[in-house]
């Protein structure tokens, strides 16, 4: 993730939202929040965070591509979809700003974090043109 806003040329407070891998399984779910933690650092609790697997399955390879999708859509409606299926965060994770539901922002740049099942990570920043 810090690669992909180097890259951009951005540090992290111009991210507007993440839109994160989280498929479900604890262990996978609380790395990837760790990881935010880390790149984001305090600013965390204030980055709208929303994983889509819950709504859309485990689509492996695809997911990436379909987190691009759906950060492109959210870039040009402003809305940020809902986490499906998540009611609370476990004890003891870092701070995410998440929500079950859509939500209306101020978006103009966002990130995606994709993993694979081999442990394979790959960011992207896509901000509006």
């Amino acid at each position: 993730m810090e690669g992909a806003l180097a890259t951009a040329g951005l540090g992290v407070e111009a991210v507007d939202a993440v839109l994160a891998s989280a498929n479900g399984s604890l262990d996978g779910d609380l790395q990837e929040a760790l990881a935010l933690a880390q790149v984001f650092g305090a600013r965390l609790p204030e980055v709208p965070v929303a994983a889509l697997k819950g709504s859309l399955g485990e689509a492996l390879g695809a997911s990436g591509a379909l987190l691009a999708a759906a950060l492109v859509a959210a870039l040009e409606t402003r809305r940020l979809p809902g986490t499906r299926g998540l009611e609370r965060l476990e004890e003891g994770w870092p701070p995410l700003a998440w929500s079950g539901e859509a939500r209306e922002l101020r978006l103009r740049v966002g990130l995606i974090h994709a993993s694979s099942a081999d442990g394979q990570h790959y960011a992207l920043v896509i901000a509006e043109s």
